[in-house]
């Protein structure tokens, strides 16, 4: 509370929330309606580099992070820190062939050596309704880029139980009462075989995957943002991690953890 108190009071401090890509239960990157709330933190304040730009700390590098990072930077000097070990991109982040596992010499496993491994997000799509055209815009400019490509007619399935679907929609008797026989009968489980499943297409021209993982994405943001510094494997507390050190006419906020400062912003 009395931080808040602080921004209010404070005109040029300016936070900017905004909502990470999350995944669903087929760990599809879809943004929500509330896009734009996330604990994605940006204090901006008026200490500069030596450019004589801004500074700008970002707590939080996924695809939210970035891209603030990214549009910033033309107007301030943005310092990102991120808790990933090797690169940024949150859940949209994946595991290279050579990367190298933590506090381990050589290659990791020698099978996941062999590919690239996302390790959430695996689709994104686009939501229908006209709030989401810009971010429509936004992924054609990363399919033009090469960075993300349609997946192809029915290669995103859903495998379900035909014998499990017709028993709910079989009419008879109820789960109390009834024809205790008879229903004993519809719960016995069966081998399945190939006419005991059913596969659904779930594909539409709104679902995309990364041409090499989806920290195609992140990489993709990084390449367009020369002007952004990245601390790796950093946790940031919210708590006391982030710290109002200035005054109302210059306001400053330092940036630590574990006891290791990182400079004022």
């Amino acid at each position: 509370m009395a931080l808040l108190q602080q921004l209010r009071s404070n005109s040029l401090t300016v936070i900017f929330l905004l909502l990470s890509a999350y995944c669903t239960a087929v760990l599809a990157f879809t943004p929500s309606k509330s896009f734009m709330r996330t604990r994605t933190l940006i204090k901006m304040t008026n200490t500069r580099n030596s450019k004589g730009k801004p500074t700008v700390a970002i707590i939080g590098g996924g695809i939210a992070g970035l891209s603030c990072a990214q549009h910033l930077q033309s107007a301030y000097h943005p310092t990102v820190f991120d808790t990933g070990r090797i690169r940024p991109g949150g859940r949209c982040s994946s595991r290279y062939p050579k990367d190298k596992p933590k506090g381990k010499k050589g290659n990791q496993d020698s099978v996941l050596s062999q590919y690239t491994i996302d390790h959430a997000a695996q689709i994104l799509s686009i939501p229908r309704g006209n709030e989401f055209g810009k971010f429509r815009m936004q992924v054609d400019r990363w399919v033009d880029a090469g960075v993300l490509k349609n997946f192809p007619k029915d290669s995103v399935v859903e495998i379900v139980d035909a014998n499990r679907n017709n028993n709910n929609n079989k009419k008879g008797g109820s789960k109390e009462g009834g024809n205790k026989k008879e229903n004993q009968e519809q719960v016995q489980p069966k081998r399945n075989t190939e006419s005991d499943v059913q596969i659904r297409s779930l594909n539409s021209n709104d679902m995309y995957y990364g041409t090499d993982g989806m920290g195609s994405i992140p990489l993709n943001i990084l390449n367009s943002s020369p002007d952004v510094k990245i601390h790796q494997d950093v946790w940031i507390s919210p708590g006391n991690g982030v710290k109002f050190v200035g005054t109302e006419n210059s306001p400053e906020w330092s940036v630590q953890t574990n006891g290791k400062k990182f400079g004022t912003y």
